[in-house]
């Protein structure tokens, strides 16, 4: 990797006609981003390899507005000593630099880029910023970078108490990357290794710290890593720790108020549905995909999995009346049944209506109620007997109480009144 360290090896950067606009010219350009938002320009490649997911970037850029090619911030004139400004590569939680610092991932050392942001939510957002530097809001910008020297993120496992938000999340994406790749190899007990050390950086004392956008990024950066465990899970055949983790997915954030979480909750919704289709929990996955469909109606993975779980419920419906079949008359099935209630002689009776019509009860069905009456009976009987046992025991204890009261109490003695004299009467 090359390293500028004398700010006089510095090329200047390309100046651009102020007050009328910066030239922008598609067909030189690459897509940064999938959206075209973030489009990046070389115009010197440089030299050695390209910084690695979350490597802090040395660089110097020129800002400008892309419509009017104002300068809204320079590096070299405002850092103390032309000292570089750092940037981390591929950072996505920093505020008003996204777009700059996914390019700058895409850059060499010692190159000399322009990057244009085409879409206002990769730079300073609807609002801009009304103090330094002042962007107004909605705006796209430009800036002329050059790239001098990159360092590869630490890893340093004994401050994790001291790591900053962006630092948690960013070493978490990293595993979650790494895991990834060990599940396109095949490879999905290492690749669970990989998401659970993930989750580590995704406690939930780190999440009481957290609350608005904040909380919303970590919430989704969590939620991928769910999502990720429950695909090895399928592979390997868990399903019941597949659809915990689903269940866990879709526990992160309300999609009504984020629309963006809707594809997370998608993927949450089709992926435990197919681990209860194989569980056989079929009406369980049915309310899933249901769900899931009015989400994303034309997503192809839940269409399929619909059918198939349609298939299953009307097998299983088809199974369930051929179980029952013969047991009870058509006749009798559609119009009578019978009263289960025992009058005093324990005798099931018959409706009315099926004497009338001359319908007869399934000789089986009635055995069955019949001696379910006996069996009743019984209990009931020894119900009777178990009592009266109870309460012969009592009576005897009763009994013998009050014969020890009556042999063991002390014989009051009885005192002899005097006499009185009768002239006293």
């Amino acid at each position: 990797m090359v390293l500028i360290e004398d700010v006089s090896e510095i090329p200047p950067m390309a100046e651009g006609p102020l007050d009328e606009g910066i030239p922008y010219y598609p067909e030189r350009c690459v897509k940064v981003t999938e959206d075209g938002g973030v489009v990046l320009e070389v115009l010197e490649e440089g030299e050695g390899e390209r910084p690695c997911l979350h490597a802090q970037c040395l660089v110097h850029y020129i800002g400008r507005l892309m419509e009017t090619g104002s300068v809204f911030l320079d590096t070299l004139e405002e850092a103390e000593g032309h000292q570089p400004a750092m940037v981390v590569a591929g950072r996505t939680t920093a505020p008003r630099d996204v777009g700059l610092c996914l390019a700058v991932s895409m850059m060499r050392p010692g190159g000399h880029a322009r990057v244009h942001i085409l879409d206002p939510k990769y730079g300073y957002g609807e609002t801009g910023s009304f103090s330094f530097p002042s962007v107004p809001g909605n705006s796209t910008l430009s800036y002329d970078v050059r790239l001098l020297h990159w360092e590869a993120p630490s890893e340093d496992e004994d401050n994790r108490g001291g790591l900053l938000y962006e630092e948690r999340l960013e070493r978490a994406e990293r595993r979650r990357i790494a895991g990834n790749e060990l599940f396109r190899n095949g490879e999905y007990r290492s690749a669970m290794g990989k998401y659970s050390m993930a989750l580590t950086y995704l406690d939930e004392e780190f999440f009481y710290q957290l609350e608005g956008k904040y909380l919303s990024r970590a919430e989704e950066s969590k939620a991928s890593v769910h999502l990720n465990l429950a695909a090895c899970q399928i592979k390997l055949g868990d399903f019941h720790t597949c659809i915990y983790n689903c269940t866990q997915a879709l526990a992160l954030g309300d999609p009504e108020f984020d629309p963006e979480k809707k594809s997370f909750r998608v993927k949450a919704l089709y992926r435990r549905a197919l681990a209860r289709r194989k569980l056989m929990q079929s009406q369980d996955a049915m309310k899933d995909l249901e769900e899931a469909f009015k989400l994303e109606p034309r997503n192809a993975g839940v269409l399929e999995e619909l059918k198939l779980v349609r298939a299953v419920l009307k097998d299983e419906r088809e199974a369930s009346a051929a179980m029952f079949k013969g047991k009870l008359p058509k006749n009798t099935a559609a119009s009578s049944s019978f009263s289960s209630a025992s009058g005093p002689g324990g005798e099931v009776m018959e409706r009315k209506g099926e004497k009338e019509a001359g319908i007869g009860i399934n000789p089986n069905l009635k055995a069955a109620v019949q001696a379910a009456s006996e069996a009743e009976k019984r209990m009931k009987e020894k119900s009777t007997q178990k009592a009266g046992l109870l309460g012969l025991v009592s009576t005897f204890i009763a009994f013998f109480q009050w014969l020890a009261r009556v042999l063991f109490s002390p014989v009051p003695v009885l005192k002899k009144k005097p006499v009185q004299d009768s002239k006293s009467l």
